[in-house]
């Protein structure tokens, strides 16, 4: 009689352990699969506040870089001296020194935006290119990728190009580009190229980043179907596409 209590007893013993183990192994699974949800969702607040903020600064930063690209354009001094020099060799040593000078004292005001370094000025009739503190001559202005046929025959106002390779530097980049008129009949004399180059404009956005990795990149709409914004789990990244801001280049945010 004894040995039968004792083996029910551990019949019984063996069944509340195992009942015991399926509780804590469905414990630990819900435990899990509601850890990765928040941090999922976690991960998505955090990205799309940073991706808001992030937004809003670089639509400002671009509509103040705009409205410097409008004023240099019509700078009398760069004005009278596109208007007069048809031709890179009819500029002066004074012409020359002035050019640089106003570029010199706008470029001052881009300390602030790490990724604006370069404020070229470019003549179209003469061919010739004022940047990084040195004179191109033969620069072909329609020749840009990014030129339109339309701009030598209507003003098209402030605009911003596709993602090119810069003239000087070789570096990959966009610009923002005002075109500069006479006074006197309105005719297209050159234009105010702001380069905005892609490898400091990553470098400036992943660095605002407060928590955990950003990774930013640049590229043409054209070039890359639309991200949107998706939870990639393979990778366990979040991605995001700012449009609208560069003209037709998207920024890639991945979290």
């Amino acid at each position: 009689m004894r040995g039968l209590r004792l083996r029910l007893i551990s019949k019984v013993n063996h069944r509340l352990i195992f009942i015991a183990g399926l509780f804590l192994a469905i414990f630990l699974y819900s435990t899990s699969w509601l850890t990765g949800f928040l941090l999922d969702d976690a991960v998505k607040l955090t990205a799309n506040v940073h991706y808001n903020q992030m937004s809003n600064q670089l639509t400002r930063d671009v509509e103040v870089l705009k409205s410097m690209t409008e004023k240099i354009s019509t700078n009398q001094t760069i004005v009278d001296i596109l208007e007069r020099n048809h031709e890179y060799q009819l500029l002066t040593k004074d012409d020359i020194d002035d050019i640089m000078l106003q570029i010199d004292n706008f470029e001052t005001l881009l300390n602030t935006y790490p990724f604006a370094e370069t404020l070229n000025i470019v003549s179209l009739q003469g061919e010739y290119l004022f940047t990084g503190g040195e004179l191109y001559n033969n620069f072909i202005l329609p020749a840009r990728p990014w030129f339109k046929e339309e701009y030598l025959i209507e003003n098209p106002g402030t605009i911003i190009t596709d993602l090119h390779t810069d003239y000087s530097t070789g570096r990959e980049a966009i610009g923002i580009v005002t075109f500069i008129y006479s006074d006197e009949n309105n005719d297209l004399l050159g234009a105010v190229v702001l380069d905005v180059f892609v490898d400091k404009l990553v470098e400036y956005i992943d660095a605002t980043f407060y928590s955990g990795d950003l990774s930013a990149s640049l590229y043409l709409k054209s070039n890359s179907s639309s991200i949107g914004a998706q939870i990639n789990d393979s990778k366990s990244y979040y991605t995001r596409d700012l449009e609208g801001v560069f003209g037709n280049n998207k920024v890639k945010f991945t979290f």
